[in-house]
């Protein structure tokens, strides 16, 4: 394995970092941890949003991480089962991730897009098949997409946005991240979000420095802004997975190091 006894170092929030960890260990390699997202839950906005969901007939959750701040909230502000609350709901959820996230609140979503049309206007298309709300209550993140709102207000069907929470650059101190770029201890960065990429910038401080390890982009528009951010693309995975992530890192250091021997070889003869 091209990975073998490789650091890699993730960059998602602490609470994401679980899978792409096992991922990585998997391949021989090593999970180093730098959260460059931090999740702060509005409570307030959350709070209200569970009271008030009984006027309407349809709930709709955007990501994992809306179930992440649901349940944070219910952790440290609120006793009750939104299980209960939410039972004679119709319930919308944008992917399987994010239903799954759901069930371990003991609630089934009832409209799912296929893997392939996991967006808001996946959501559209399986609510004109099945029939559109009365009304509904979106938990989101504060930044987002606004197709599906824009499509209930052309139907005339009351909709209420809700900013779960928002994504953060954590503030902790990053100077041991620094030292270990600058002695060649870290293999690869994986970037998955455009976020995410000025984030890493923020805390590093140095574009240079930053792009010491090889950057791996999800896909070509986070390509993009590390490009226009300074820093250096090392390579961009196939698809927009972090399996692709792996993939990629994977073939550019076997190729980096092929280019190494072969440069070293030739300078032997």
């Amino acid at each position: 394995m091209s990975l073998q006894g490789k650091r890699i170092v993730i960059t998602r929030a602490a609470h994401q970092c679980a899978a792409t960890t096992t991922m990585i260990q998997q391949r021989g390699a090593q999970a180093v941890l730098f959260p460059c997202l931090k999740m702060q839950v509005n409570t307030a906005a959350l709070r209200a949003a569970l009271e008030q969901a009984a006027s309407f007939s349809d709930l709709l959750i955007t990501s994992a991480n809306t179930v992440e701040a649901l349940r944070q909230l219910m952790r440290h502000e609120i006793n009750a089962d939104i299980a209960v609350l939410w039972r004679s709901k119709r319930i919308a959820c944008v992917g399987e991730t994010t239903a799954k996230a759901l069930a371990g609140f003991g609630i089934h979503a009832d409209i799912v897009p296929d893997r392939s049309q996991s967006s808001q206007q996946g959501l559209v298309d399986c609510y004109t098949a099945t029939g559109w709300p009365q009304s509904l209550l979106f938990l989101r993140a504060e930044a987002g997409s606004d197709v599906l709102a824009m499509a209930c207000r052309q139907r005339q069907i009351p909709v209420q946005m809700v900013a779960a929470y928002r994504m953060v650059c954590p503030d902790d101190d990053a100077s041991a991240m620094r030292r270990q770029l600058a002695a060649g201890q870290i293999d690869a960065v994986l970037l998955g979000s455009s976020r995410t990429v000025r984030h890493y910038l923020q805390r590093i401080g140095d574009a240079a420095l930053a792009s010491q390890a090889c950057l791996v982009a999800i896909s070509p528009q986070v390509a993009a802004v590390i490009s226009q951010s300074g820093m250096r693309v090392g390579c961009v995975a196939a698809t927009p997975s972090f399996a692709a992530m792996l993939d990629a890192a994977e073939a550019s250091i076997c190729t980096s190091l092929s280019d190494t021997t072969g440069t070293d070889n030739k300078s032997l003869l």
